[in-house]
């Protein structure tokens, strides 16, 4: 996706074309843009990637949870991807140890309700 990059104070936002803000501050559970997931959604290594628009669901509460960042440490909305791969486990992983959850990478129902109310 391309990206536009702007000053606002010390903090740099990046716009994508995927519409998805980047200051986690200001962004409610609501302004999901994408549909939830209606299956559980995890990787297993070996195994093909689960994809698709409620993949981008899950993916874009880890990045309002502020799991997925750039390399300078900024909220980073291009690795909404819609690929549930290694990158999207590790995170889930983070944001379920944050959550005081069991660590598993799986985002069932039961995450998704907890994600929704967040």
């Amino acid at each position: 996706p391309k990206k536009k990059l702007t000053q606002y104070g010390q903090l740099i936002i990046i716009q994508s074309t995927d519409n998805v803000q980047t200051d986690t501050g200001t962004v409610k559970a609501s302004d999901n843009p994408y549909p939830m997931p209606a299956r559980t959604v995890f990787y297993k290594k070996g195994r093909y990637l689960q994809r698709g628009d409620d993949v981008k669901w899950i993916q874009w509460h880890l990045w309002r949870c502020g799991v997925y960042l750039d390399g300078k440490g900024l909220p980073d909305s291009t690795q909404i991807d819609g690929l549930f791969g290694a990158d999207s486990d590790t995170a889930c992983k983070e944001v379920q140890r944050r959550l005081g959850m069991e660590q598993t990478g799986i985002a069932d129902p039961a995450m998704v309700a907890i994600l929704e109310k967040l």
